[in-house]
């Protein structure tokens, strides 16, 4: 069973879906026939997330191994991420906010944040 949404609980979710062993597609680049989505649950109202940026549609056949996996954050982490999308995924939206330096954990001016974290993963081959 695939791990529950829980929007309540700051998490990193990545999907990797493969149909690169799909009886149609065995012939194709492996590469083209693959895809990696990555999403955020972080637990609180953005209002940036009212009006979203465009998000790419992806269509698979039957016969595609999906995996998932969810990456625990700590708070701290989860603010590294929402102030990373403020500059980059959630920029220049309706609601856009002043451009500054991100939130760091890493001393003498390094940029980026140092985090360990629990990994949950699950697979399943989407049949008919």
């Amino acid at each position: 069973m695939f791990n529950a949404y829980a929007p309540v609980r700051y998490a990193m979710w990545e999907i990797l879906l493969d149909w690169s062993n799909v009886r149609d597609f065995q012939n194709q680049n492996p590469d083209s026939c693959k895809a990696r989505l990555l999403y955020y649950s972080l637990p609180t109202i953005d209002v940036s997330q009212v009006l979203p940026p465009e998000i790419e549609k992806i269509s698979f056949p039957l016969g595609t191994t999906i995996t998932q996996k969810r990456y625990s954050l700590t708070s701290e982490h989860a603010e590294f991420i929402r102030a990373l999308l403020y500059e980059t995924n959630w920029e220049g939206g309706l609601f856009d906010s002043a451009h500054s330096n991100l939130p760091t954990n890493i001393s003498k001016g390094a940029v980026g944040f140092f985090a360990v974290c629990s990994v949950t993963s699950v697979s399943l081959i989407v049949n008919p």
